[in-house]
């Protein structure tokens, strides 16, 4: 079962320069692309590529550790905050990019409260640590105080097969259970990455890690902390009902629209009828089309599992936010509301 990774950023923090050097060093680009010289991954839109900025979040696939991931780079201007919003529905963690140069800013601190409204696990990326204004100590002492984070700060050194003694003493300062594990057996590397991981996903700690990602430094520590703390649990699901829940609708050059879902429960096929939220009630539409997307490319799926990202068509008028198969409703509405609307 893969794990999704949303990558969410105030503006200029370096979010997709930290997704593009994520995805080379998972395996899946061949080299790094750069904002400046438009031949980013995940940023194809013309506009994005004109303007250096993210306006559409877009996913791709990598590996950390082994372990599958797929990440989401997210638009960290607040002008498209409702496009950041949606893809909090689709993600298991966050990795949350703060400069070491500008620090904690306002839209940080938004993008903090949506995911501890939604229980989403965070770890923090401390970026730009290498420029000369650059101030890490500084930056982590702002996250903790501006956010209220619990930050376990991660090294370079850290490794996901063993977080190391030193980390696990930490873990054990804010865990009751490991605390008493480590002082009746000692030091148990499988024991403390799990109980550390369980802490995580509870929202109690914030790994953090300092690094630069221009230059990949930091970039295979946090790797190595998505592995330990963040990953899904590999076992499937068992017969469960099929349910999921739309975060994002695109329209294709001929017209169709396709909805991506992230599956929360059972197994999604084509050409299966889904039960879907609409006026007075619940209408069942035939998936016409079924595809896993990876950057600019897609492909044909027969099925989709529980918590993996899959795009289907031909699901009527549904929503993002909706929820579709069992328990189909309607989603609420979003926290964020635009200052404009047309």
């Amino acid at each position: 079962m893969e794990t999704v990774v949303g990558v969410f950023a105030h503006v200029d923090a370096g979010k997709t320069t930290l997704s593009e050097q994520l995805l080379y060093r998972g395996g899946t680009l061949r080299r790094a692309g750069r904002v400046d010289s438009g031949d980013t991954c995940l940023d194809r839109d013309v506009i994005e590529r004109s303007r250096g900025i993210t306006v559409f979040a877009d996913e791709a696939a990598f590996t950390a550790c082994g372990l599958p991931f797929r990440l989401i780079d997210t638009p960290g201007h607040a002008d498209f905050s409702g496009e950041m919003e949606r893809s909090i529905w689709a993600v298991d963690c966050a990795v949350l990019v703060v400069s070491c140069v500008e620090g904690v800013q306002a839209h940080t601190e938004t993008v903090w409260r949506l995911l501890r409204q939604n229980d989403v696990p965070v770890v923090f990326f401390l970026n730009k640590a290498d420029l000369p204004t650059a101030d890490a100590a500084g930056t982590l002492a702002a996250v903790r105080a501006r956010l209220g984070a619990d930050v376990l700060a991660c090294g370079p050194d850290f490794c996901a097969a063993d977080i190391g003694e030193a980390l696990a003493e930490e873990l054990a300062a804010r865990d009751e259970t490991l605390m008493e594990d480590y002082l009746v057996r000692g030091y148990d590397a499988q024991a403390a990455r799990e109980r550390g991981a369980a802490l995580v996903r509870a929202g109690l700690v914030c790994p953090a890690v300092v690094g630069a990602a221009l230059n990949g430094t930091g970039v295979d520590t946090l790797l190595n902390v998505l592995a330990a703390f963040c990953a899904a649990p590999q076992e499937e699901a068992g017969d469960a009902l099929f349910r999921a829940r739309v975060y994002k609708v695109r329209h294709e050059k001929n017209g169709g629209r396709i909805v991506f879902l992230k599956v929360l429960a059972g197994r999604l096929r084509l050409k299966e009828n889904v039960a879907c939220p609409e006026k007075g009630g619940t209408a069942y539409y035939k998936v016409n089309g079924l595809r896993a997307y990876s950057g600019g490319k897609s492909a044909p799926l027969a099925e989709a599992g529980p918590g993996t990202l899959c795009a289907a068509a031909g699901l009527g008028r549904v929503m993002p936010g909706d929820v579709v198969g069992a328990d189909a409703r309607p989603g609420m509405p979003p926290a964020l509301r635009p200052l404009l609307s047309a």
